[in-house]
């Protein structure tokens, strides 16, 4: 079985964190259910500056950045009247006990780095390896590379009184008095509600497309193993790609600025149109066979299912399908539709609105509507599609 051992985090309450670090519990076993009890603990490192890098002071950073405005403060351990060997190790050592306060044992965790930086990297590893060097000639503590699987086998090794048990949350976050990190639950609900749809769809189509790369197999060719890809036109590179980085803590969250925003929903909206061709195409031929998902080289001696091309009603959240409305606004007479189902085995079912001829009125307009179900369980949805006209169902 996989063992979760370990948690590392920066950002909790500062209040909570202050009075944790008098304790000298900024790190717990987090026993974050009661239904597994002690079975589910983990141990849980809250990191002594509530960030993820070396003290704020910025004696340990050793690189330029200018939009951070953040100096490098490299270590000199030459003759050319600079020498600082002596200060910053003077100081690393005072930061250590420092911190050593706030936790139980004798190892202490420093995390050397930032957002956006090893960009130098020789001039970090340089002077991470003269502070080391120089640290450990001064004898006072032992300092060395580690990760963090490392650090907790230290750990455990080391430490000789108990942890403490928490068994709460770390919510709300608050860097101030009034600064809570809350919003992000409810802001920018609409890129959210999008994200949240696109990688549904996502997964729809992939689903399609599966199904219909094995619609008329025989079982030899199943045999060889199903082939997933494009079926006759677009892909879904795109749209996975802009699913995926959405993913991130400061995309799906809403933390990020203006501008970003518009660039993630722009990347979901051309994943789509890249995707939504595989889709059509996908239904078609699960709906009307192979041949329905290729292009007729003579239109006007082809039956009218196979010059079929799905559209997407992709703005149904305002009320709006052009297809939808095009089609009952060009009729004179109602149209009529009968709706099926097509089952596709393991619960799966597509949904065809199907047209239905009219001898009484034969200018009626047909409209084929198609819905897609792509849980493993059956649904019930009440589907709603804008119309003008006259129109029956």
């Amino acid at each position: 079985a996989v063992v979760y051992e370990s948690v590392f985090f920066a950002r909790a309450d500062y209040n909570d964190m202050a009075a944790r670090a008098k304790r000298g519990e900024l790190e717990v076993v987090w026993r974050g259910s009661p239904s597994f009890g002690a079975c589910a603990d983990v141990l849980a490192h809250n990191y002594f500056t509530g960030n993820y890098g070396p003290p704020d002071a910025g004696d340990f950073f050793f690189e330029f950045r200018y939009d951070w405005k953040t100096i490098a403060q490299p270590i000199v351990d030459d003759d050319s009247g600079h020498n600082n060997v002596k200060q910053k190790v003077d100081l690393f050592v005072r930061t250590i006990e420092e911190w050593s306060k706030a936790y139980p044992g004798r190892d202490v965790l420093m995390l050397m780095g930032n957002d956006f930086t090893y960009t130098s990297a020789m001039s970090w590893f340089r002077n991470l390896d003269r502070l080391i060097h120089y640290v450990n000639k001064d004898g006072r503590i032992n300092l060395l590379y580690s990760t963090p699987s490392k650090y907790v086998e230290a750990k455990k090794a080391h430490t000789q009184e108990p942890f403490a048990l928490k068994g709460d949350d770390f919510f709300p976050y608050a860097d101030l008095e009034h600064a809570y990190w809350t919003g992000y639950f409810t802001t920018r609900a609409t890129k959210k509600h999008y994200t949240r749809v696109m990688a549904s769809y996502l997964q729809a189509v992939r689903q399609a497309q599966a199904y219909a790369h094995l619609y008329g197999m025989t079982t030899e060719q199943y045999a060889g193993g199903p082939v997933v890809g494009s079926i006759e036109g677009g892909d879904l590179d795109a749209l996975d790609e802009a699913v995926a980085l959405l993913q991130h803590h400061d995309a799906i969250t809403g933390t990020e600025k203006q501008a970003v925003v518009g660039d993630y929903v722009r990347r979901l909206y051309n994943g789509w149109t890249r995707a939504a061709p595989v889709m059509a195409h996908s239904l078609l031929r699960l709906m009307f066979g192979k041949a329905a998902a290729s292009e007729p080289a003579d239109p006007k001696k082809t039956p009218v299912w196979r010059r079929l091309r799905l559209l997407e009603c992709n703005m149904l959240n305002v009320s709006w399908c052009a297809p939808s409305v095009a089609v009952s606004s060009f009729t004179t007479h109602p149209t009529h539709l009968k709706l099926v189902a097509k089952d596709l085995g393991r619960g799966r079912r597509l949904l065809q609105a199907q047209p239905q001829p009219d001898p009484n009125r034969p200018g009626a307009v047909a409209l084929l509507v198609v819905a897609y179900n792509s849980l493993a369980w059956p649904r019930t949805e009440l589907l709603r599609l804008p119309v003008s006209g006259n129109v029956t169902v």
